[in-house]
């Protein structure tokens, strides 16, 4: 059978309905076992906000595929809360003006789209570029 004729019958990529499928199951064993809250804030997770997670961290550990595939390092966790606890990496800068203008550029594009098309119209009726 083809992809094609796959995707027509599913009513989608056969991938995706593949990753669809072992979510439901996971999910449904996530359920019947109990666990199904979140590691970080402990409310009752969903079937539609639920994300896997290690523990403990695995990329740049001493042995990362054992981590990795550790089942007793994995826990589950609303999406929202595995992301605002990931690690991210920190910036080095060259210098102090480099850095200020970093945060200068990060505190650009914080604000309202709205905003930033003001300030840009106003810096073009200014100086014209």
């Amino acid at each position: 059978m083809s992809k094609e004729e796959k995707r027509k019958q599913l009513g989608m990529d056969p991938g995706t309905a593949s990753h669809r499928l072992v979510k439901d199951i996971l999910w449904s064993y996530i359920v019947k076992s109990e666990d199904n809250f979140c590691h970080h804030c402990g409310a009752e997770l969903s079937r539609d906000d639920f994300s896997i997670e290690h523990v403990i961290p695995w990329l740049h550990s001493e042995d990362p595929v054992k981590l990795f595939f550790d089942i007793d390092n994995i826990s589950f966790s609303h999406l929202s809360c595995n992301i605002s606890k990931a690690r991210r990496p920190t910036k080095k800068y060259e210098s102090e003006s480099e850095r200020l203008k970093a945060k200068c550029k990060r505190r650009y594009w914080s604000k309202p789209k709205s905003v930033r098309q003001q300030k840009r119209r106003e810096k073009y009726l200014r100086t014209g570029t």
